[in-house]
């Protein structure tokens, strides 16, 4: 989060945030916290945006569940899009964003999440994550005016790292029930941070 604000706060003309499959809506609140900006976010999840839109006790966040395949946000409305550890529809992301806009995209990097893939790594059919065809693709649609790595081990309590397991897609088809989190005591956050312009 630090480096995403660092990185708003030098962007030029942002009035209007999207922020995609934002999920239960931590970096929309902290954002809206320090910027005087309009955030619309969404998600696929009901159950995450009923629990964005909970948390959100300012309520000057307009949450809503969408489809990033068919975003219902006019056309060249948005100044910058967060794209934190979610897929991408750049046809889309292109027809909403301003012709002076940006895209914050956050692709995790090898050592994400390490630990659970250590811990669990005969219950997943890709052991190792590589993101170069990601960055690749991306690189191809915008012109990258900044890009940066941030790794950093957090000791978090076995609640958290439960939180974590449920939200990570590397165990969307593994039953958790088989893995021990007692084992793990910190998890490690490995991105690469990129900001786009079109």
């Amino acid at each position: 989060l630090t480096e995403i604000a660092h990185i708003l706060s030098k962007l030029e003309n942002i009035t209007t945030i999207l922020d995609v499959g934002c999920g239960e809506g931590y970096y929309s609140r902290k954002i809206k916290e320090l910027f005087q900006v309009d955030i619309v976010a969404f998600d696929i999840s009901k159950d995450a945006i009923s629990i964005a839109s909970k948390r959100d006790g300012s309520k000057s966040i307009k949450w809503f569940v969408g489809d990033l395949g068919n975003m219902p946000i006019r056309d060249h409305s948005v100044d910058c899009i967060l794209d934190i550890f979610t897929p991408a529809n750049y046809l889309e992301f292109n027809r909403v964003l301003t012709d002076s806009g940006y895209i914050v995209k956050v692709i995790p990097g090898k050592k994400h999440l390490m630990e659970f893939r250590n811990i669990a790594k005969e219950h997943l059919k890709n052991q190792e994550y590589f993101n170069e065809n990601v960055i690749n693709y991306f690189k191809k649609q915008y012109s990258v005016i900044y890009q940066k790595r941030v790794s950093e081990a957090y000791e978090m309590p076995l609640e958290d790292i439960k939180i974590f397991a449920d939200m990570t897609p590397l165990f969307f088809h593994v039953d958790k029930a088989e893995i021990d989190f007692k084992k793990l005591k910190t998890l490690t956050i490995d991105a690469e941070i990129f900001v786009g312009s079109l």
